[in-house]
């Protein structure tokens, strides 16, 4: 998958965040650790993920365009 946005957060309902993600667009190269939950979106759904995390407060610890 090229154009993407690789996402890293910090949220404690892990499995609930990933379910939202997926009714919004395909994530992929997932990535579960016990501080941070890291995935990649397609670049044209960003706004929309951003929306979703802004909603459930979850913060964004970094966030990059490859």
């Amino acid at each position: 998958m090229n154009n993407v946005i690789e996402y890293s957060i910090k949220n404690l309902n892990k499995e609930k965040t990933l379910r939202q993600l997926l009714t919004i667009c395909n994530v992929k190269d997932i990535k579960i650790s016990d501080n941070c939950f890291a995935f990649s979106v397609p670049y044209g759904k960003r706004k929309q993920v951003d929306s979703m995390l802004l909603k459930a407060d979850i913060k964004i610890l970094n966030k990059t365009h490859k």
